[in-house]
């Protein structure tokens, strides 16, 4: 294929790479990992401090992603959660996949048997009483407050 942009050079010369990666040796970052030359994303993009980094446009656009999958996983996972919780109530559900994955939320067995019967009661006693709440602290105590409410916080 021949190169007649500037786009698809950048892709040639950089390569796109989708998650965080050290561009002296291209290998992902993963926790504990030392990094030896920039944390770089995507097209080349370096996202050190002091660099580009990203632009609050793209942070949102990656948001908004995010909160497609975590949305898409609860559909998967929770299918009655759309159609049978309120709107506030089921942010709480995408709130709490955003913060600890699908994998996470649905280890929370009490808290989803009190969504899907309306106990708002129940499923806020079931947040106090994990472990997640005492580690999110603020957060947690706020989509509590919204679960007994009805009313984003």
């Amino acid at each position: 294929m021949a190169i007649d942009n500037i786009h698809d050079q950048l892709i040639r010369d950089e390569k796109e790479v989708l998650w965080v990666y050290d561009d002296a040796n291209s290998k992902p970052i993963l926790p504990g990992y030392l990094v030896i030359g920039n944390p770089t994303i995507g097209i080349g993009r370096n996202i050190s401090k002091g660099s580009t980094g990203i632009s609050q446009d793209i942070s949102r656009l990656m948001e908004r992603d995010d909160v497609n999958r975590c949305e898409s996983a609860l559909g998967i996972w929770c299918p009655w959660a759309q159609k049978t919780v309120d709107k506030v109530r089921y942010n709480v559900l995408v709130n709490m996949t955003f913060n600890m994955g699908i994998a996470g939320l649905i280890k929370f067995t009490e808290f989803l048997r009190c969504m899907q019967t309306n106990d708002w009661t129940g499923a806020a006693q079931a947040m106090t009483d994990s472990k997640w709440f005492k580690e999110v602290g603020a957060r947690a105590v706020r989509l509590r407050e919204q679960i007994l409410t009805g009313v984003w916080q």
